[in-house]
């Protein structure tokens, strides 16, 4: 199964993206688990770092592994911020990911990068 929207560059974009998964995985009825709250955090990172139109790619293969690719324009690799001091409210988004994501990476494209998370 496999299903792709494009979404506009503004912060609005990120709740439309967190609605879009959700719908798509409740109508395969598959378990939400905390992938809202990851493709929230890629979204927002496409936001905020590529400030361009961004793609959510999802899929789900036969054995039943949900994989989630948020693509941008931004050529920037994405690294997980760490010694971040408590009381900061930005980067920890990769952090959450790696946190809940069974696995995650990157790979770049012709017109900027893809960032995807297992589970």
């Amino acid at each position: 199964m496999h299903e792709r929207r494009e979404f506009d560059g503004d912060s609005r974009s990120v709740a439309a993206a967190r609605r879009f998964v959700t719908d798509v995985l409740t109508r395969w009825h598959t378990p939400l688990g905390d992938t809202a709250l990851m493709v929230s955090e890629l979204a927002t990172n496409a936001v905020l770092h590529a400030g361009s139109p961004f793609v959510i790619d999802v899929h789900c293969s036969d054995a039943g592994v949900l994989r989630v690719e948020v693509s941008d324009t931004d050529p920037t690799p994405p690294v997980p911020e760490l010694g971040l001091a408590n009381e900061s409210v930005r980067g920890r988004g990769l952090l959450l990911v790696t946190a809940l994501a069974r696995q995650w990476g990157y790979h770049m494209t012709s017109h900027g990068k893809t960032v995807w998370f297992e589970v």
